[in-house]
């Protein structure tokens, strides 16, 4: 998914649990499902991560191999940071810090942000693996990112599903 469809559908679903789960009141909730659907591109760090260890240039490249070396290979995109253990790492501190409401908070729109991140990549032909390395990939729609149409109706439907929220 393109990161406008990462902001469109994590601001609409966070906005439903939100309220749900959580019974926050309208300031908190707006405020809370926007920064969520901020962090939501989050799980794609492991791109910029790689494009920017094979940045490097000449000079400070033989010295860095073996780190962009074991960085490409640990950070290859839609593996660890497309997890539900890398969400369950942000989880863990939103129980740590439960006694500080807005670190926990933090915490907590951190791993939401990431497992509808998973969820959303869930609707793509590549589809994502959420218990990587096991081989287990998780695929419920078979849209294309490369497709314009598939994305104005990806964005379509996460405005309706954030719209119908306020109605």
């Amino acid at each position: 998914m393109k990161r406008v469809s990462h902001l469109i559908w994590t601001f609409s679903l966070s906005l439903w649990l939100f309220h749900f789960l959580f019974h926050f009141h309208l300031i908190e909730l707006l405020v809370f499902s926007l920064t969520t659907s901020l962090f939501s591109s989050l799980p794609d760090i492991d791109i910029k991560i790689v494009k920017y260890f094979g940045k490097l240039n000449k000079k400070t490249f033989f010295i860095a191999f073996p780190i962009y070396f074991f960085v490409k290979n640990l950070f290859k995109h839609r593996t660890i940071t497309h997890t539900i253990y890398f969400a369950g790492f942000f989880y863990f501190f939103y129980i740590i810090f439960s006694k500080f409401y807005y670190l926990s908070i933090f915490f907590l729109i951190l791993s939401i942000a990431i497992i509808f991140h998973i969820l959303e990549d869930s609707f793509t032909i590549s589809g994502v693996q959420p218990l990587y390395p096991l081989k287990f990939k998780l695929i419920f729609f078979k849209f294309s990112t490369e497709s314009k149409f598939h994305e104005n109706i990806l964005n379509l439907i996460g405005v309706i599903i954030g719209c119908m929220y306020f109605y």
